[in-house]
């Protein structure tokens, strides 16, 4: 076993001292080193800049103001740097800020820039009365020195709209028709109808519409087929909550009016309703047309007269009642033996030999003589071109026509009931004329080439005259005037001055 001496055991201690010495000494350099290091590493690391937003989207709404904000580090040198934001839709920037200074050749109408805020490393711009066109993505460039960071905003545009209006507009057979508007929605919103538990009815039409501004007005109908409570609501999709109006249609309000009435009532109305004005339009067309023609004819036959006629009645043509006197102008009907007078009677109750015997004994040889009708013929027999006489008549005087001379004058014509004899054309008075009780005064116009006769009361204006037409077609022979009787009535031609 070796022994080690005292002077060995002294120089291992001082080995380990060194080593000891030699460690520490080596530590304290790595912290010098790292010590003298770290402001050249801070500053390689402050080279990066830096610039972002604490919220994206942003959402404002229509009307109010927009605040665009970023923020950048490190925050050095700020009167130095260059900030543009801008819109990716547009070519012009909304700030430009450089030097310091803000440019003026930007979309700055509506905008303001915070340049105390630089300090502090914030970007603020705000767009003032924010309108629907605001909307879109926003790009902040920043550059300071070689170093340039770019980051993009997004901003939405909202308008909470006008409540909800309802009209009731119509009633047909499917029911109540229900309107709702609602007006200054942006974006595009939805309408949709509910009923009283919140589900959605059937799917409506719906119409939308935009203003110049850019907000939509959106209106919706809806058919109500019975009673209930329904909502009209409406809302876009940035909005958390909408606006809703409900009402309640009662059976009142249903059953107040049939509605399938209504609505056949209404459509048969208005036909009527146009059928009567187009058939009153054609009618005064036709009135106007009429009254032309009959203005024209007046004239034309005016002008073709050729003279006023006098006439005359042929006594031996008379029905044996009917008493002609003063040569032909005048004719009565008498009534009996006891109340029948001639010209030569005095008194009302005598028996006058003359008129006994034309009453009593109506069956003489005269073959000319009406026998069944009280008629009598005129003397003069009219041909050729326009003929014009005037008569007067009392008590409504029935029947004046033309006829034939070979007219039947032993059978009975029926012209009261409307029956055509032929060889006879007759204008029943009472029935075209209104006379008040008065003794009209008549022209009848007898226009022989056309086979016209037109009966014209005088004692009124032209354009109240009434015309009788009435077609004679009479080739071989010319025409007689004759007066029907048809109560007791008295006749009266008028002579010509």
């Amino acid at each position: 076993m070796p022994v080690l001496l005292e002077g060995s055991q002294d120089l291992s201690v001082e080995f380990d001292k060194m080593d000891l010495w030699r460690r520490l000494s080596a530590k304290v350099l790595h912290v010098l080193i790292l010590l003298f290091l770290f402001p050249f590493a801070q500053q390689i690391l402050s080279e990066t800049l830096n610039v972002y937003y604490l919220k994206s989207p942003v959402i404002v709404t229509v009307g109010s103001v927009a605040e665009l904000t970023f923020h950048f580090s490190p925050v050095i040198g700020t009167e130095h740097m260059t900030i543009r934001i801008y819109k990716s839709s547009s070519t012009l920037p909304l700030l430009l800020y450089s030097q310091g200074k803000v440019s003026t050749e930007t979309e700055q109408n509506r905008t303001t820039f915070a340049v105390e805020s630089l300090k502090s490393g914030k970007i603020l711009l705000q767009i003032h009365k924010v309108i629907p066109s605001d909307e879109g993505i926003y790009q902040c460039q920043v550059q300071s020195g070689s170093r340039t960071a770019t980051i993009s905003l997004e901003v939405l545009v909202t308008a909470f709209g006008t409540d909800p209006m309802i009209r009731l507009i119509d009633y047909s057979n499917e029911g109540i028709t229900a309107v709702c508007e609602s007006k200054e929605w942006y974006p595009e919103p939805k309408m949709m109808w509910k009923d009283s538990k919140g589900k959605a009815l059937m799917e409506s039409d719906t119409q939308k519409t935009t203003s110049p501004l850019g907000l939509f007005t959106v209106k919706s109908w809806i058919e109500i087929n019975s009673s209930l409570s329904v909502s009209c609501y409406v809302k876009t999709h940035l909005l958390n909550e909408g606006k809703q109006l409900t009402i309640y249609v009662s059976d009142n309000m249903y059953n107040r009016v049939n509605r399938c009435g209504v609505s056949v009532f209404i459509g048969i109305a208005a036909g009527i309703l146009c059928l009567l004005l187009v058939v009153g339009w054609f009618s005064f067309q036709q009135f106007i047309v009429k009254q032309q023609l009959e203005d024209k004819r007046f004239r034309e036959l005016e002008d073709a007269i050729r003279e006023l006629v006098d006439m005359a009645l042929d006594p031996e043509t008379a029905h044996p009642r009917i008493n002609v006197k003063e040569g032909g102008q005048n004719a009565k009907y008498m009534q009996n033996a006891e109340g029948a007078r001639c010209e030569t009677c005095v008194q009302a109750r005598e028996k006058c030999t003359t008129c006994m015997s034309r009453i009593q004994k109506p069956h003489d040889n005269n073959s000319k003589r009406f026998r069944n009708n009280l008629f009598v013929l005129g003397k003069t027999e009219i041909t050729g071109g326009v003929h014009c006489f005037e008569f007067w008549i009392d008590n409504e005087c029935g029947i004046i026509g033309v006829c034939k001379p070979s007219v039947q004058r032993n059978e009975r014509i029926d012209l009261i009931n409307g029956k055509n004899v032929e060889g006879i054309r007759a204008a029943q008075l009472y029935l075209h004329f209104n006379f008040h009780d008065r003794s009209p005064h008549l022209r009848m116009y007898l226009d022989c080439d056309s086979g016209n006769m037109i009966i014209i009361d005088t004692m009124v204006t032209k354009d109240s005259l009434t015309f009788i037409a009435e077609e004679i077609k009479l080739q071989d022979e010319g025409m007689l005037f004759f007066v029907g009787f048809t109560g007791y009535n008295e006749f009266s031609f008028l002579q010509n001055d």
